[in-house]
């Protein structure tokens, strides 16, 4: 990225006017009391590390010898770890094969004060990601999908009468539906949310598998729409639009929408203030780029958070730029953004002198 250090430091001098370190930690301390309702799919990621030896002398194919694995929680389970280090409680509904489901991986990788309701699949496994990884650049080299997309809708009344009954209890400040495309956001679960009297955030993601079939447009209401330009873009099938002018037109055929975030990878991004029209531009934090893979979450995950309290939304963007600086440190969904890693980064950002950013 050319002028790289030049674009985020004069961002960050003119941010220092109107935030200080310690009123960014405060805001970010007053998240603690906020009770989250969690929706989306398990997936568990499996990265296989691998030392390529070359191409087969008698095939096309590339041979490699494997060196080890490890596997991590991802999917909602990623974004239920990152809420659980900034608020008091979450409860996540998701739903896991009913046949070797993974779960006491997954109750061993979640955070304690995360509360699990698992739904069953009756013909579906719990969704793995095997992904092979080149063991010295961390290059991915293939990739699996272990899933079935075609029978979630077996469980959608007993998962809609669940999450009802969980909303009418009144215990909950915001829902957070995380969807990947991989069937269990249904379309009458999609209704259900969108007719629920509760602060709503959405992430509809687009990956190999749900490509042009998971569009934001599916969702009639939200109080915030997060997701990437390219899943924006395929929204409106306009890969050439100003990103500006398509947030407006995302949030002028929904209900109740109070801003629309979009990341654009390498050029930070931009939340759209949708009351006033005003959008904030937030540049990358860092260009120090271990694994991609989860850092949408994390940065969707906490900026809800901010958004359903009501900060400014130059500084959530501000924030969600500074979690995904640190998510992309991160191999997979290894780890979650640690808090207290969180603010000795914004504290470096926010110090009167250059030099403070990753590169």
């Amino acid at each position: 990225m050319p002028n790289y250090s030049e674009i985020l430091e004069n961002y960050l001098k003119s941010f220092r006017h109107s935030y200080s370190s310690d009123k960014i930690l405060n805001a970010l301390n007053g998240l603690k009391d906020l009770r989250v309702l969690l929706v989306g799919e398990t997936i568990i990621d499996e990265y296989h590390f691998v030392r390529t030896m070359g191409k087969s002398p008698i095939g096309m194919h590339i041979v490699a010898e494997f060196v080890n694995k490890e596997a991590y929680a991802g999917g909602i389970l990623a974004a239920a770890n990152h809420l659980a280090g900034f608020c008091k409680q979450v409860e996540l509904v998701t739903a896991l094969g009913r046949n070797d489901g993974k779960e006491k991986f997954i109750r061993d990788n979640l955070k304690p004060n995360i509360i699990p309701q698992f739904f069953r699949y009756p013909k579906a496994p719990t969704i793995i990601k095997r992904r092979f990884i080149d063991n010295v650049y961390l290059n991915k080299l293939f990739e699996i999908y272990i899933f079935n997309d075609k029978l979630a809708v077996e469980l959608e009344e007993e998962i809609g009468d669940y999450i009802s009954g969980e909303i009418k209890k009144g215990m909950y400040d915001l829902v957070l539906a995380l969807d990947y495309g991989h069937g269990l956001l249904t379309p009458k679960l999609i209704q259900l949310l969108s007719d629920c009297d509760i602060f709503l955030a959405i992430n509809a993601q687009s990956n190999t598998a749900s490509v042009g079939y998971n569009p934001i447009t599916k969702y009639p209401r939200a109080n915030y729409f997060c997701l990437g330009e390219q899943e924006l873009q395929l929204a409106f099938q306009d890969r050439h639009a100003d990103l500006q002018l398509l947030a407006e037109r995302l949030a002028s055929q929904v209900s109740l929408p109070g801003a629309v975030a979009v990341t654009c990878g390498p050029r930070g991004s931009i939340i759209l203030d949708v009351e006033s029209g005003f959008v904030h531009s937030t540049p990358a934090l860092s260009h120090k780029i271990v694994d991609t893979v989860g850092a949408g979450d994390a940065f969707f995950s906490i900026t809800s958070l901010c958004v359903a309290k009501g900060l400014p939304l130059d500084l959530v963007g501000f924030i969600g730029s500074a979690v995904g600086a640190l998510a992309i440190e991160i191999i997979g969904n290894k780890k979650p953004v640690d808090p207290e890693q969180l603010f000795d980064f914004i504290r470096t950002l926010l110090k009167n002198n250059s030099g403070g950013a990753r590169c």
